[in-house]
């Protein structure tokens, strides 16, 4: 009878043992887990302060350009767009082949000025004389 006694003491010390060590290694699973996860929160937060920055800069650089007037660059001929006309009327420009930004976004994205118009852009707030 004690051999029987020990062999189910052994077997329940078996299972214990096997099941502690599976609870152990679901417990580094989930420890990983959570530094993982942590570490991609940490991120995220990081992404998210740098997001902040970024649109607190560009919301103030738009906000200087309020009283911007209005430029226009050609949407064809893709070569051509180095420069920003100050007027509709300047033959470098086709009316029906342009669009109007701010100058501060054609300053932006790296636009000069015409050399036959973009002065009127930049001498005041009756830019053209077209419109």
């Amino acid at each position: 009878m004690a051999d029987r006694w020990t062999e189910v003491l052994a077997r329940a010390l078996s299972r214990h043992d096997a099941r502690m060590s599976d609870l152990h290694s679901r417990e580094i699973s989930i420890q990983e887990r959570i530094e993982n996860s942590l570490g991609n929160l940490k991120s995220v937060g990081e992404s998210r302060r740098k997001e902040i920055e970024r649109y607190n800069q560009e919301v103030e650089r738009i906000a200087s350009w309020k009283n911007d007037p209005v430029v226009y660059i050609r949407n064809y001929a893709q070569t051509n767009l180095r420069v920003f006309h100050g007027s509709l009327a300047c033959g470098w420009a086709n009316p029906g082949r342009v669009r109007g930004v701010l100058l501060g976004e054609a300053r932006a994205i790296g636009l000069e000025p015409c050399i036959s118009c973009g002065y009127l852009a930049l001498s005041g707030p009756s830019h053209d004389a077209a419109a």
